[in-house]
């Protein structure tokens, strides 16, 4: 994918708009903390890709988060 399609790229924005990454990220962060201590016991079989998965996300927000930092007014 080289571009995003303009529905896409307004749908990407309003969702943004609607969840700002740093209280999306405290929320999952919170979820997946639960996640983890209610299993904390048996490890489950996809908990790896899980960590890898909200990593991944996690960085996608930070940068996110960077890039509207940029447009704030001072």
């Amino acid at each position: 994918m080289k571009q995003l399609s303009e529905p896409l790229s307004k749908s990407i924005v309003d969702f943004i708009q609607r969840h700002p990454p740093k209280t999306l990220k405290r929320n999952l962060f919170s979820i997946f903390v639960e996640y983890v201590y209610s299993v904390r016991e048996m490890i489950p079989n996809d908990l790896c890709e899980v960590t890898s998965d909200f990593k991944t996300l996690f960085l996608l927000l930070d940068k996110i988060e960077d890039e509207m930092e940029k447009f704030k007014e001072p």
